[in-house]
């Protein structure tokens, strides 16, 4: 995944703009810098899920984005039902410092997927 989105950044010559970097979730770099994290058909995996979300928002600064695509196959594969996914990430991004998020709905190549788009709290702290 990295390799490929190195390609993908180099044709659009942006790749002094983004750092890349090839870690568990929960072993995200802290320091309160990044402005937005994403991940892509990864966050399923995040194990611990609570402790990964906890990592990622150690990391943005107050106000800072994550946003996520998870192909709803994926997500099936590894939970039960969607429904109850979703109350799960809710439940772990509440705890981790995050604003309520917002989920969309996207068809890719690969079938339906999730989206989420949520904010780090300015007004809480999870550490």
């Amino acid at each position: 995944m990295v390799r490929a989105a190195r390609r993908r950044l180099s044709r659009h010559r942006r790749t002094g703009d983004v750092q890349l970097v090839k870690a568990p979730a929960a072993a995200t770099p802290t320091g309160r810098d990044f402005d937005a994290a994403l991940a892509v058909n990864s966050q399923q995996l995040w194990e611990p899920h609570r402790d990964s979300l906890r990592s990622i928002s150690n990391a943005l600064r107050p106000g800072g984005r994550l946003v996520t695509l998870t192909h709803q196959w994926a997500i099936t594969k590894h939970h039960t039902v969607i429904p109850e996914w979703k109350a799960l990430v809710e439940a772990d991004l509440e705890a981790s410092g995050f604003d309520p998020p917002e989920w969309s709905e996207a068809h890719c190549r690969s079938g339906p997927a999730l989206g989420l788009r949520v904010h780090k709290s300015i007004a809480t702290d999870a550490s």
